[in-house]
């Protein structure tokens, strides 16, 4: 993980403040050792420094890097549970960082 990125979550800087001291949020290069558990701690961290305290299914689906229709089985699956604004589904932060926590370290595995 990006140093600058170790240093923010140390404190209580914002995304914004990441950003403008220069850092960036994006996956490892393919083919370094390790990119799928980096890759999932840095979707984590994405949730972590953002300063939303919640998502729209399309918003928390490009924050972890997944499609729609991925999100939509975990929620099916009881995997991740949103709560809904009228019928509108709404993940908030604290599910969103739980359901990351929760996937499997290594690949393979079916969730949904």
């Amino acid at each position: 993980m990006d140093e600058n990125l170790e240093s923010l979550l140390r404190s209580s800087a914002s995304a914004a403040d990441f950003v403008a001291a220069g850092g960036t949020l994006s996956a490892p290069a393919v083919g370094e050792q390790g990119v799928e558990k980096r890759a999932h701690r840095q979707r984590a961290a994405l949730i972590i420094v953002s300063t939303k305290l919640a998502y729209t299914l399309d918003e928390f689906a490009e924050a972890v890097s997944l499609s729609k229709a991925q999100i939509r089985k975990h929620i099916d699956a009881n995997d991740l549970v949103p709560s809904y604004s009228g019928t509108k589904p709404i993940i908030s932060r604290e599910e969103g960082e739980r359901w990351l926590r929760s996937l499997p370290t290594e690949p393979g595995h079916s969730w949904a």
